[in-house]
C-alpha cells in the first residue's frame, strides 16, 4: 500500500527552507510543553536508526524550553526532524529539519547541533537574514542558543565553558580557515558559512549580552522577533530596535563587534595600593590595544575584579572609551590580585582560566596554553588561586638595553596572577609551536634555529622586558617546535624572544598618548549578584527553589512580561537555599527579580 501524504504551511517561509525527503522513514513521536500549550515533534528515521533516536533527543524539551523563555513562544505548528545520508550538520527547514544520520548516534554527544537547529525556528525561519552578508543573525544567533542549551541544561558553569571554548577557537582559528580577520556583516560571498559568521558571531553576542544586561538583553530580542515575524531582517534592523526598545544606544556595539574585524584588547599596566588605616586607596590603570581591528572600541562596559586572600572578589564597572583610563577604588581588604574582565564577559584579545591548586600534579591550561607542573607545597592544607591569561597580541618591544640582539614574538604574550602562589613550587612549561598544527601562531618568530630562544619576563608594564629564570627543551633546532620551563611559579608578565641577528624589529609599543581618563568612587558592579543565584527548577509548576552563594536580604517580585507585577514579599536567604511557594498564576514567562539595596538580579522564569 502506498501513503500519500499532504502537507500545508501557512506560516510565510523564505523558499530555500522548503524541502521533502522520501524514505523507508518511520515515525518517533513526542509531545514538547511550552508557553502556548503542547507542540507535537516528529522524528523521521528508519527503523534500524528509531532506538537511537530517543538517547540523542533525550534533551529536546530542554531546548525548546530555553528557547521560547529566552526568545518567546515557538511560532510553528510543529517540530520537525529527518535523519538524512548527509555527513556535514544539518539544514533548518522550517517544521522539517534534516539532520545527518551519523549524528543521531544513542548519545547525546551532538545534543547542541539538535540545539542550534531548532534554534533556527526563532533566528532564521521566524526572521530571516536580507542578505547573505547578514548570515549572522541566521548562525550566529543559532551557534550563541548552542551556549544557551548549556546554561538552561547544566548551569551556569556549562554556559561559561561553552563561551570560553568558543572564543579560545574563534582567537586561534576564525582567522586561518576564513582567509584573514573579517568583520562578521557584511560578510563576503566566500565566508558566508565560516567561522567568523558562525562562531565569532555567537563570541560577538555573548558580549552583546553583557552590553544590555540579561532582562534588557531577552525581552529586546524576543520584542524584536516578534515585531518582525516572518520578514527579513538586516542587522541595521537589529541595531536600531534595539537601540530603541532598551533606550541603550547600540552604535558603538555594532560599529566595534559587528561591522569591524578584529578584538579590543584591555590590560593592566600596573597598580598602586596605599593602606590608609585599614582602607587599601587603590589605583589601576587600565590600557587599550587594536588586535587586527581597524579602529579603537567605543563606551565599552568593562569590568575590574579585586580578590582577597581568600578568593572572595569585588567587581567594579567602568565605561570604557579611549586609549587609558585610571580606576581609583577604597577596599577594606589588601587586593591580592587584580584582574580585568574576571567572569569574561567580553570577547576580546585574550583567552584565559583560573584554577585552585590544592595538591601536587599537573595541570593543562588549555585557554592559557600552559602547562603549570606542582611539585611542592610549603602548607598541605593550603590552597592557591592560579590565573592564565593568553593575550593574542605582541607584546610591548622594550627590552632591558643590556640584553642585544633579541626580538621578541610578534603575536602573543602571557600574563600569570593568583592568590598564596609562594605556597606552591613548581614550574610553568610554555610551548611554541610555529607550524600548521597550531595555526601558525609562532611561525613568523621562529625563523632561525632554536636553541637561542629564551623566556622574556616583567613584573608588569611598568618594567622592561629581562632574561626569565628559565630553561630551554628543544628537540630539533629547525622544527619550530619546543618547551621553555620557569623554575619557579612566578606571577609576572612573560613572552618568548629569540636571537636575531641585524634584524630591525618592524612592530612598536601601542602606547597611549596625552591623559588618561581618572574614573573615581565607581559603586561595586551590580550585575555581579547574577552569578551568586540559581533559580529552578524552570519551567515550574507552582514552586522554585533559590540557591545563593551568600546571604541575601531583600525583595523579591514577580512580573509579567508587560510589567504587572503579580507576586511581591521580603525574603531572605541564610541556609543559601530555599524553596518558595508560589501563588497559582496561568501559564507562560514571567519576569523573577531579586532587589537589594546595592544590586538586582532579574531572570526569566516559566509557568507551566
Amino acid at each position: 500500500m502506498i501513503d500519500f501524504w499532504h502537507y500545508k504551511l501557512d506560516e510565510s517561509i523564505p523558499s530555500y527552507l522548503a524541502a521533502v525527503a522520501i524514505s523507508d522513514y518511520v515515525w518517533v513521536k513526542k509531545t514538547l510543553s511550552g508557553n502556548a500549550g503542547n507542540t507535537p515533534a516528529w522524528i523521521a528515521a528508519r527503523a534500524v536508526d528509531t532506538n537511537k533516536v530517543n538517547g540523542s533527543f533525550a534533551n529536546l524539551q530542554s531546548s525548546y524550553s530555553m528557547l521560547e523563555q529566552n526568545f518567546g513562544t515557538h511560532s510553528f505548528p510543529k517540530v520537525g526532524y529527518t535523519l538524512v545520508p548527509f555527513s556535514a550538520g544539518a539544514m533548518e527547514h522550517a517544521t522539517n529539519i534534516h539532520i545527518g544520520t551519523a549524528f543521531i548516534d544513542g548519545t547525546l554527544n551532538y545534543e547542541t547541533l539538535i540545539a542550534h537547529e531548532l534554534a533556527h525556528h526563532w533566528w532564521g525561519d521566524l526572521v530571516t537574514c536580507k542578505t547573505a552578508g547578514d548570515m549572522w543573525l541566521n548562525e550566529g544567533w543559532a551557534s550563541y542558543a548552542e551556549k544557551l542549551h548549556q546554561e538552561f541544561t547544566y548551569g551556569t558553569e556549562a554556559y561559561k565553558e561553552a563561551v570560553r571554548t568558543n572564543h579560545f577557537s574563534v582567537l586561534s582559528r576564525a582567522h586561518v580557515s576564513d582567509d584573514g580577520y573579517k568583520a562578521i556583516a557584511p560578510m563576503d560571498s566566500l565566508h558566508t558559512y565560516g567561522a567568523t559568521v558562525y562562531n565569532k558571531g555567537a563570541d560577538a553576542i555573548h558580549t552583546m549580552r553583557t552590553y544590555l544586561g540579561d532582562s534588557l538583553f531577552f525581552n529586546g530580542t524576543t520584542a524584536f522577533l516578534n515585531t518582525n515575524k516572518f520578514k527579513d531582517i538586516s542587522s541595521q534592523d537589529l541595531r536600531d530596535y534595539l537601540s530603541t526598545y532598551t533606550s541603550i544606544n547600540m552604535n558603538d556595539y555594532f560599529d566595534d563587534w559587528i561591522f569591524q574585524a578584529g578584538f579590543p584588547h584591555y590590560a593592566i599596566d600596573s597598580t598602586q595600593v596605599q593602606n590608609n588605616g585599614g582602607i587599601y586607596e587603590t589605583s589601576v590603570y587600565l590600557r587599550h590595544r587594536k588586535h587586527q581591528a581597524p579602529n579603537y572600541y567605543n563606551n565599552v562596559p568593562l569590568t575590574v575584579g579585586f580578590y582577597d586572600a581568600q578568593f572572595n572578589r569585588q567587581v567594579y564597572k567602568l565605561n570604557f572609551s579611549g586609549r587609558c583610563m585610571q580606576l581609583n577604588v577604597k577596599l577594606g581588604f589588601k587586593p591580592e590580585m587584580i584582574v580585568v574582565d574576571p567572569e569574561e564577559k567580553l570577547s576580546d584579545a585574550i583567552s584565559e582560566n583560573e584554577i585552585v591548586i590544592k595538591s601536587i600534579g599537573f595541570n593543562l591550561i588549555r585557554e592559557g596554553m600552559l602547562r603549570v607542573w606542582v611539585k611542592g607545597l610549603s602548607n598541605v592544607s593550603d590552597s592557591s588561586l592560579l590565573r592564565v591569561e593568553h593575550n593574542w597580541i605582541a607584546p610591548d618591544r622594550e627590552i632591558d638595553p643590556s640584553i642585544q640582539g633579541y626580538v621578541l614574538n610578534d603575536k602573543r604574550y602571557w600574563k600569570i596572577s593568583g592568590v598564596n602562589l609562594s605556597n606552591c613550587q613548581g614550574e610553568f612549561q610554555f610551548m611554541y609551536d610555529g607550524t600548521a598544527f597550531n595555526n601558525f601562531l609562532d611561525s613568523t618568530w621562529v625563523q632561525n634555529t632554536e636553541d637561542s630562544i629564551r623566556l622574556f619576563y616583567r613584573t608588569d608594564a611598568s618594567q622592561l622586558w629581562t632574561f626569565a629564570d628559565d630553561s630551554l627543551l628543544v628537540g630539533s633546532l629547525s622544527d619550530k617546535r619546543g618547551s621553555v620551563f620557569t623554575k619557579d611559579l612566578i606571577a609576572g608578565e612573560y613572552c618568548f624572544g629569540i636571537k636575531r641577528s641585524n634584524y630591525t624589529d618592524p612592530l612598536i609599543s601601542d602606547y597611549a598618548s596625552g591623559i588618561c581618563n581618572i574614573v573615581t568612587n565607581t559603586k561595586e558592579v551590580e550585575a555581579e549578584i547574577q552569578n551568586e543565584f540559581e533559580i529552578y527548577p524552570n519551567p515550574t509548576k507552582g514552586y522554585i527553589i533559590i540557591s545563593s552563594k551568600n546571604d541575601f536580604h531583600g525583595k523579591m517580585r514577580i512580573t509579567t512580561i508587560n510589567g504587572k507585577s503579580v507576586f511581591n514579599e521580603d525574603l531572605q536567604l541564610q541556609g543559601h537555599l530555599q524553596r518558595i511557594r508560589l501563588p497559582e498564576l496561568a501559564k507562560g514567562v514571567y519576569i523573577l527579580q531579586l532587589s537589594s539595596n546595592s544590586s538586582t538580579f532579574s531572570r526569566k522564569i516559566v509557568i507551566d
